[in-house]
């Protein structure tokens, strides 16, 4: 009895490898869906409800086309002329990339309509308030009563201009009741949708000391990856804990731009201090792109 039972799941075993072998060097045509790309998109154009793959008719034998869905075969399409309100783009002006070398088989034409279908739109930043939130009255009850403050208040968004057109504030993601046991502590920022994205993801929150101590920081470098904007360097002050105070060097700060130029030139400053620093100030705020 064990062996015929042996003997049957040999020969399904052996059929289907005969089997795998036929089908692997047999000519297929069949469809495949390779992953989309957008290639040198404009930098201030954003493309939404694109498809994310694309489906193709395909000739070949086995082997060659479970290579090329092992590889991730992608199609990328030339969007350097995509306008913002553009609706579609003709399938036109496409290359077929990461195809298996040597791999015999032909892509005969896509299966979808003429066009691809999209949604283009500008891609816009604006300055927007951070707004503490809270898990309960209890925790924002003691949050005011230790009176918090937040750093920073405001952030810069970016996003597609439809996205953020409404956007006049965003929260942060509740504060517990055990966080505020700490002097300070940091809280992500809560975005709307995976649209909507910003350099600065949180806020840092520190207790208001009863005594404090101001000192200013001058010529602080600027961090951009722009090479030409001006001033090169700015004037911090800062408010904190005198113990705090004392310890600081120019070498504690971090000051950096933040998005991209506004239409002018301006982009916006923000200050990366230690935990402990209640308050900063920056002069100028904000630098110009030459």
């Amino acid at each position: 009895m064990g062996k015929n039972l042996g003997f049957k799941v040999f020969s399904v075993l052996l059929a289907l490898i005969l089997w795998l072998q036929v089908m692997l060097s047999a000519e297929h045509k069949t469809i495949m869906r390779f992953k989309v790309v957008m290639k040198d998109l404009p930098s201030k154009v954003v493309v939404r409800d694109a498809p994310k793959d694309i489906p193709f008719y395909i000739q070949g034998k086995g082997q060659d086309l479970l290579a090329a869905l092992i590889r991730g075969v992608r199609v990328e399409f030339d969007a350097s002329g995509i306008e913002v309100d553009q609706t579609y783009l003709p399938m036109e002006n496409y290359e077929i990339i990461g195809l298996p070398p040597n791999a015999e088989f032909k892509i005969l034409e896509p299966v979808t309509d003429a066009h691809l279908t999209l949604k283009a739109d500008s891609y816009n930043q604006k300055s927007v308030e951070v707004i503490a939130a809270f898990e309960n009255d209890q925790a924002r009850a003691e949050f005011y009563a230790r009176g918090y403050i937040m750093k920073p208040e405001r952030i810069t968004i970016n996003g597609a201009r439809n996205f953020i057109a409404n956007v006049s504030h965003l929260k942060t993601e509740p504060i517990k009741a055990n966080m505020l046991k700490q002097e300070s502590f940091e809280v992500k920022i809560s975005f709307p949708n995976k649209q909507i994205n910003s350099g600065t993801t949180m806020v840092g929150f520190t207790s208001k000391p009863i005594r404090s101590e101001t000192r200013i920081f001058t010529a602080l470098p600027v961090v951009s990856p722009l090479p030409d904007i001006s001033p090169r360097t700015v004037t911090l002050k800062v408010t904190g804990d005198p113990e705090l105070i004392k310890t600081l060097s120019p070498s504690s700060f971090t000051i950096s731009t933040q998005g991209d130029p506004d239409e002018n030139g301006w982009i916006n400053l923000e200050a990366k201090c230690p935990p402990g620093i209640t308050d900063y100030e920056l002069t100028p705020k904000r630098v110009l792109h030459n």
